[in-house]
C-alpha cells in the first residue's frame, strides 16, 4: 500500500481499470519525482475492511479495495447457513437439520430448522472454524429467500419469523463473547431481519450489524441497538433490471461515501461490480478513489481520470461521460427508465457537443 501511494502521489501513476493485456494502468512518460527528502506520510483507511468481488485482478487498482488487503473478516456473500449446514452432506442423513415446510423435512433450498440443537452447534463450528483461520471477525446470515422452519420448537421461539433469526443469532453472539472475547460476529440485517429486533435490547460489543438498508432513518433506528456496522452496498451488478447498462454517477458514489464516513461504517461489502467497463468505468475508479479518501475533489478525480485513461481522446469522452451522467441524474423513477431516456437523448447531445470542443489534449 505504502508503494502505491507513493508511486501515486509522486509519479503520477494511475491505476484505471483491472489491468488486463498491459491496458488499465498508466504511467506518464519523463514524469520526475516530486517529494520532499524528509518525506514521512502516514495513511491510515477510513473504511478498514473492504470487499469488491469485481476488482481481484489488476495489482494496483484493487489494493484498497479488496479484502485481502484489508483487516481478516470472513465474508459469504451474505450467506453462512449454505456453509455451515449443506444440504449435501446432511440432506439425506439427517433430514431433521432442515426446515419443516408444508409438512416435509425440505432441504433443497437448504433453508435450517434453527431450533434444533444440533443445527446450532453446526453454525457455531462454523463460526469458530473461520475464527481458527486467522479471521478477526465471522459472518452469521440466513439463507436468501429464508423460509421458516414450521415446526413446533422453532414456533416456540417467536410468533414473527426475524425476530426468531435475531434471537437465535445473539444466542450465538452471546456464546462467543464468553469462549472468544476478542473475535467479533458480523450479523446480517436482510430481508426479513432487515428491521432492529424488538426482543433485544442491545447487542453485545462482539457484534457487527450488517445493514443491507441503509438509509437515513435505518441508520438512526439500528444506533440505538448496535456498537458498530458494516454495509452490504448494491449499487452495481449485473442482477438489476437494466442488466449490463449504467446505474450510478460519481456524484452518487461521492454522497454515498461520505454518508458512510460520518455515520461510522467501517466496513463495505459490494454486491456485484464491474459488469459494464465501458459505460461505468469512471464511476467504479472515483468509487474508489472515495473509499481511499473521502474527502477529495472527486470532480478533479474525475478530470484527471478522463485525461489519464483516453488521452488525445480526452475531450469528446469527457462530453460523452457528462452527458450520461446528467441524464442518469435528471431523470427520475427505475433505472429502466432512466436507460430508456438516456438513449433517447445521448446521441444527439454528443453529435452537438463535439465538433465545438477545441483541439485534443495530449
Amino acid at each position: 500500500r505504502a508503494v502505491q501511494i507513493f508511486l501515486r502521489e509522486y509519479l503520477g501513476a494511475r491505476w484505471l481499470w483491472p489491468n488486463r493485456k498491459g491496458l488499465g494502468t498508466h504511467v506518464p512518460r519523463n514524469e520526475t519525482p516530486n517529494f520532499p527528502a524528509d518525506l514521512d506520510l502516514r495513511w491510515e483507511p477510513t473504511f478498514p475492511w473492504i470487499a469488491n468481488s469485481s476488482f481481484r485482478q489488476g495489482e494496483g487498482y484493487n489494493l484498497n479495495t479488496h479484502f485481502k488487503a484489508s483487516i481478516p473478516f470472513a465474508t459469504y456473500g451474505g450467506h453462512s447457513y449454505y456453509s455451515a449446514v449443506p444440504k449435501d452432506t446432511y440432506g439425506k442423513t439427517n433430514p431433521t437439520y432442515f426446515a419443516l415446510i408444508s409438512g416435509t423435512r425440505n432441504s433443497s433450498q437448504n433453508h435450517l430448522c434453527i431450533s434444533n440443537q444440533a443445527v446450532q452447534e453446526l453454525l457455531y463450528k462454523e463460526m469458530l472454524k473461520k475464527l481458527d483461520e486467522g479471521f478477526e471477525a465471522v459472518e452469521l446470515a440466513q439463507t436468501d429467500g429464508y423460509i421458516p422452519c414450521e415446526c413446533a420448537p422453532c414456533q416456540a421461539i417467536h410468533p414473527d419469523v426475524g425476530e426468531k433469526l435475531w434471537i437465535v443469532h445473539d444466542k450465538l453472539a452471546k456464546r462467543l463473547a464468553k469462549e472468544r472475547p476478542e473475535a467479533k460476529v458480523i450479523i446480517i440485517a436482510y430481508s426479513i431481519t432487515a428491521e432492529p429486533p424488538q426482543t433485544i435490547e442491545r447487542f453485545g460489543k462482539n457484534v457487527i450489524i450488517e445493514l443491507c438498508s441503509y438509509t437515513p432513518t435505518n441508520m438512526a433506528a439500528w444506533q440505538k441497538k448496535a456498537d458498530a456496522f458494516m454495509v452490504y452496498t448494491y449499487n452495481w451488478g449485473y442482477y438489476h433490471t437494466i442488466g449490463f447498462g449504467p446505474k450510478t454517477t460519481p456524484e452518487m458514489a461521492a454522497r454515498q461515501i461520505r454518508f458512510f464516513r460520518d455515520n461510522s461504517i467501517k466496513a463495505i461489502y459490494v454486491c456485484g461490480n464491474g459488469e459494464s467497463w465501458g459505460l461505468e468505468g469512471p464511476v467504479y475508479y472515483i468509487w474508489n478513489r472515495l473509499v481511499d479518501d473521502p474527502d477529495c475533489d472527486w470532480e478533479a478525480e474525475l478530470d484527471d481520470y478522463y485525461r489519464s485513461a483516453f488521452g488525445d481522446a480526452y475531450v469528446p469522452m469527457r462530453a460523452f461521460y457528462a452527458a450520461l451522467h446528467d441524464r442518469l441524474t435528471g431523470v427520475p423513477g427505475s433505472f429502466d427508465q432512466a436507460l430508456a431516456a438516456l438513449f433517447a437523448r445521448l446521441a444527439g447531445d454528443i453529435a452537438a457537443a463535439t465538433p465545438t470542443c477545441p483541439a485534443p489534449v495530449s
